[in-house]
């Protein structure tokens, strides 16, 4: 939800103070809910984007590998590590992310 918010939040501030909430939501839930628990991932992946946006890029990709842990098939993942690494200017380690994910995941429009 808060996610949605700070999509919506009309000052820079409103917008990082709702991301920095969704960035402790999310390991608020990590941290009480069991490893095994079927959202895992796509928690990482949305913390993942919420820490990109806050600039906060090498969190940002320790939380997309952290996904890729749990479902190494998971195309918003490797999106997300490729994203930090071209906000890094790093060309070649984010065309090395995607080459990973379109090997785990051959189909991927989204990757390709």
């Amino acid at each position: 939800h808060s996610l949605r918010l700070a999509n919506a939040a009309t000052t820079d501030h409103g917008r990082a103070e709702l991301l920095n909430a969704v960035v402790g939501e999310i390991a608020y839930v990590e941290k009480l809910s069991k490893p095994t628990f079927f959202m895992r991932a796509e928690m990482s992946v949305q913390k993942g984007r919420a820490q990109l946006r806050l600039n906060q890029i090498p969190a940002a990709i320790q939380s997309f590998n952290a996904a890729l842990k749990l479902n190494p098939r998971f195309p918003a993942a490797y999106a997300g590590i490729a994203d930090g690494f071209l906000m890094l200017k790093q060309p070649a380690k984010a065309i090395q992310a995607l080459d990973r994910g379109i090997k785990a995941v051959p189909n991927s429009k989204s990757l390709r």
